[in-house]
């Protein structure tokens, strides 16, 4: 039915005040943003839109003195794709420069094409006979790796694929299961091996960017025609690791056109183990929280980056502790994934049972550190955790969140942070190399570096599969 213009809503609140559309400069200009020059000096974009941009820094953007605008060149290699004016740049703000347009907006569709023209042109002119810089014994690693898939394909191919069109959805389940059982060592041994060849280069960028090069030229491919693989890669909502994903780890039900995608839906979820087993490890601690506290009648617990949540639906689907009172809060930036969590969690729980309340704030990180942040108005928690969230934080900022999350503990209540880590057993290779999962893999030290000087009582553990840390900051009683 055609609404009459007195319908039209629009927004309200804070957002009636309409800007521009902001881009991240990568996923603009496909991986391959322009350089900003300013006042002379290199600066990498970070964010655009037609009436200014943003750039990384983590000091204030020089500029000439008593000039109320600096003149910016945007290049890339060496063409000069387009100069404007900026308003005199303010200082940096958690290491990003916020630039504004001076005199009038930028065509973004004109900056585009032209960059993408010159991207294009230099990578044509690039040598492509250049040696390479990877070791040699990772390219026997990534060709012994195909030459197994290639083995399994053929025999899957051959022996099963002719009968996979007569077999019901429960018989597909059974061979999937047996087909996972049979390659699992074989499989683990080649993380094991990747992970070894990988890990003394975790803090050779140049070395990393070349091995990951080589790995997704000629391992990835092949890895992505499964489903789960590919949306590792490609990450469609713009982010690694979105709710999607966690669900088909969770999941674990391989899906595919036929079974040889099937099985390689099936190595993706072998080398992912840890990622459900660290949901399980969860379920685990939110029964620890009940059993530690039975005098007590109502539990607040919030989850950072909340993801789908399974791991509430888990706790509540058993029908646990329903005698006891829980208020959960779900924060995330994501909207799809809060209203994912929320309907199943509700729909997890035993009929009549009224002792759970779940809410969702769908907020940015940065707005969580701000001072008065959306948190204030909660009420002291018994728990607070963050699963995967400081996977993707440096240091700095994973100390920051980790500090305002214990501001909101009630005395007695705990901090749970969960951190992959760079095991050799791990997702390292599997995640980083073969599928651009990018995420801070931190060693024992570096976690421990986190934790140095935070306030409360310190334990790091390591989960049931080894590959992620577990750091507790329990508020004193």
């Amino acid at each position: 039915m055609t609404k009459h213009y007195t319908e039209l809503t629009g927004a309200i609140g804070e957002r009636i005040q309409f800007g521009a559309q902001r881009h991240a400069a990568d996923a603009y200009f496909h991986k391959a943003a322009p350089v900003v020059r300013i006042a002379g000096v290199a600066y990498t974009l970070s964010e655009i839109s037609a009436l200014g941009f943003s750039v990384l820094s983590t000091e204030t953007v020089s500029a000439p003195d008593g000039v109320d605008s600096v003149e910016v060149w945007f290049e890339q290699g060496d063409s000069v794709l387009a100069t404007a004016e900026i308003l005199r740049p303010g200082a940096a703000v958690d290491g990003v420069v916020e630039c504004r347009f001076f005199d009038r907006a930028i065509d973004l569709e004109a900056l585009a094409h032209d960059n993408a023209a010159a991207v294009a042109t230099m990578r044509v002119l690039r040598p492509r006979l250049e040696r390479s810089s990877v070791p040699t014994g990772y390219k026997i690693f990534c060709a012994d790796l195909l030459d197994s898939l290639a083995s399994y394909r053929r025999e899957i191919e051959e022996e099963l694929a002719p009968f996979d069109h007569a077999l019901s959805a429960d018989e597909r389940r059974v061979l999937d299961r047996e087909l996972e059982v049979a390659v699992k060592a074989n499989w683990a041994e080649f993380i094991l091996r990747g992970n070894a060849l990988v890990l003394p280069y975790k803090n050779d960028p140049e070395m990393r960017k070349a091995l990951k090069r080589y790995t997704e030229n000629l391992v990835t491919p092949e890895l992505c025609r499964a489903d789960l693989q590919r949306r590792c890669f490609e990450k469609p909502m713009g982010y690694p690791g979105d709710f999607q994903i966690m669900n088909m780890f969770y999941d674990h039900q391989p899906v595919g056109a036929g079974p040889y995608e099937r099985f390689l839906y099936l190595l993706g979820l072998i080398a992912g183990a840890p990622i459900a087993g660290r949901m399980r490890s969860l379920t685990d601690e939110l029964s620890l929280l009940a059993n530690d506290h039975p005098e007590q009648d109502h539990f607040h617990v919030m989850s950072i980056g909340s993801g789908p949540a399974r791991e509430y639906t888990d706790f509540f689907s058993t029908g646990a502790h329903l005698g006891k009172g829980y208020s959960l809060t779900l924060v995330d930036p994501e909207s799809l994934a809060l209203d994912y969590a929320i309907k199943s969690i509700y729909s997890s729980v035993k009929t009549g049972v009224s002792s759970i309340m779940v809410s969702g704030m769908n907020t940015s990180f940065t707005e969580m550190l701000r001072p008065g942040s959306t948190f204030r108005h909660l009420p002291p928690q018994d728990f607070i955790y963050s699963a995967g969230l400081t996977d993707y934080l440096n240091t700095k900022l994973t100390r920051m969140m980790v500090s305002k999350l214990y501001e909101h503990l009630k005395p007695g209540g705990t901090v749970l942070i969960g951190n992959v880590n760079d095991s050799p057993t791990g997702m390292y290779w599997s995640a980083e190399y073969a599928l651009d999962w990018t995420m801070y893999f931190r060693n024992e030290q570096e976690m421990r570096e986190i934790a140095d000087g935070l306030p409360g009582i310190h334990e790091l553990t390591l989960d049931q599969s080894g590959a992620y840390w577990i750091l507790k900051l329990k508020k004193p009683a």
